[in-house]
């Protein structure tokens, strides 16, 4: 995992999960008000270091978001940190579900087969042309779109398919966690996760705010006090 801050002294460290194949760069048109960052990508090993959880663990109030497969993320690597969750007050997630490969909750598994297998130079364009939904927002996207190289995105697909077969042949998932959601945003206008998905695994788990946004829903904010409401 990878780590991107902003720090402006504050007591409140707004931690962000982004999605598969981004960095800081996506996100980083969002004001943070008087808050610090951390946006964590990359997962292709998510072995967190000592000295990031000791910094998160600095701060009395954590405001958490996940956005896509960075929700499963997220739980994932905080399912054992109960000192970080304890300091969390607000959790948001954002256009994604715990079970992220999944035909009825999650993106369906021959979508995200057929992603990873076909990944290249156009499929990857086309990948963040159906994320942002529109021409339009895609030519925003693409002033800030991640800068990494296709060899490694395709290696950290890999790596998120491989962790959430095992999280889910071993229940791990199902028996965690310390972290709770307290809401989940559903893009009606995703075409990566399926909103109907997105529906059913969120149906009675949380609280639900569907909204007219894409899969990348942060091309409509400017602030991530709209987000978070922090």
């Amino acid at each position: 995992m990878q780590e991107h801050w902003i720090n402006k002294g504050s007591s409140t460290l707004l931690l962000f999960f982004s999605g598969w194949g981004m960095d800081e760069r996506p996100t980083m048109h969002l004001d943070t008000g008087d808050r610090d960052l951390c946006t964590c990508f990359d997962y292709q090993d998510r072995k967190v270091p000592e000295s990031c959880i000791h910094r998160w663990c600095t701060y009395p109030e954590i405001v958490l978001a996940g956005w896509s497969l960075g929700v499963w993320a997220a739980q994932d690597i905080l399912r054992d940190q109960a000192d970080v969750c304890s300091r969390i007050v607000r959790s948001v997630a954002i256009n994604g579900t715990l079970s992220p490969v999944d035909d009825m909750e999650g993106i369906p598994r021959n979508v995200f087969q057929g992603t990873l297998e076909g990944l290249n130079e156009a499929s990857l364009d086309k990948f963040f042309r159906r994320m942002t939904g529109s021409a339009q927002d895609y030519e925003a996207f693409a002033l800030r779109a991640p800068r990494r190289s296709l060899q490694d995105v395709k290696e950290e697909l890999s790596a998120l398919l491989a962790g959430v077969d095992d999280s889910k042949a071993s229940g791990i998932m199902d028996t965690s966690t310390s972290l709770i959601w307290d809401e989940a945003w559903i893009g009606n206008r995703d075409r990566i996760f399926p909103p109907d998905n997105m529906r059913r695994y969120w149906d009675g788990r949380t609280r639900v705010r569907e909204l007219d946004l894409p899969h990348y829903p942060f091309g409509a904010f400017d602030h991530w006090r709209n987000i978070l409401g922090a």
